[in-house]
């Protein structure tokens, strides 16, 4: 394959390319503090309603465990629409601060957090997701 070299002759064009690049690095960076601000304070609302008995926390278990491994818990995203509002969004964003982030795997913001996705792993049914 055949390397594409660019070279930009005119001053203007460079420093519009640079100014694009540095505007394109502080979107990704404010995105990422934003899902940051929103993810990690939604992650700690679903685990805990995960640790209840209901079909709403099968689901939330279920969304995280296969956050946490989609091979081991592939997880059918229609199952999405029967979540109320509240915890669909807090699936959302926990959802986008594992895709935007991608610093820490999901369980490890909370603290023991391996452990309790082990155990909804050998708890949970998973056929019934």
């Amino acid at each position: 394959m055949r390397e594409m070299i660019v070279q930009y002759d005119d001053p203007a064009e460079i420093e519009r390319l640079q100014r694009d690049y540095s505007e394109r690095l502080c979107m990704l960076a404010a995105a990422k503090k934003a899902a940051i601000q929103a993810g990690i304070p939604a992650l700690h609302r679903l685990v805990e309603i995960a640790d209840r008995d209901s079909g709403q926390a099968l689901r939330v278990r279920c969304v995280l465990l296969s956050l946490y491994s989609s091979y081991r818990f592939p997880f059918p995203l229609v199952t999405l629409r029967s979540l109320d509002k509240e915890i669909l969004d807090d699936c959302l964003a926990v959802i986008n601060l594992d895709a935007s982030v991608r610093a820490k795997e999901i369980n490890e913001y909370i603290d023991n957090g391996r452990a309790i996705w082990e155990r909804w792993a050998t708890t949970t049914d998973w056929h019934e997701c």
